[in-house]
């Protein structure tokens, strides 16, 4: 439903900065896959022992509202203080 009658282009000019100290040599390409590809391992190994889990999940015995006040209850208990 669109008609491109006119198409205009675009001549401004920028001065480019390709210095050698800004590229990376194929050493330092290569050092930088191995750290990616080492990354990429160790995360499927995680997927592996620890499945679909974030690792911020709070331990079964905290899992609800009435256990985490439970567990307060007696942290100020055993402390003698109000938290």
């Amino acid at each position: 439903m669109v008609n491109l009658g006119h198409i205009s282009t675009d001549g401004t000019k920028i001065k480019a900065n390709a210095l050698n100290n800004y590229t990376l040599s194929k050493e330092e390409i290569e050092e930088i896959r191995r750290i990616i590809e080492r990354g990429i391992a160790v995360d499927e190994e995680e997927d592996r022992l620890y499945g679909d889990k974030r690792g911020d999940e709070l331990p079964p015995e905290l899992d609800t509202q009435e256990k985490i006040r439970k567990k307060i209850e007696e942290l100020e208990k055993a402390s003698g203080k109000v938290l």
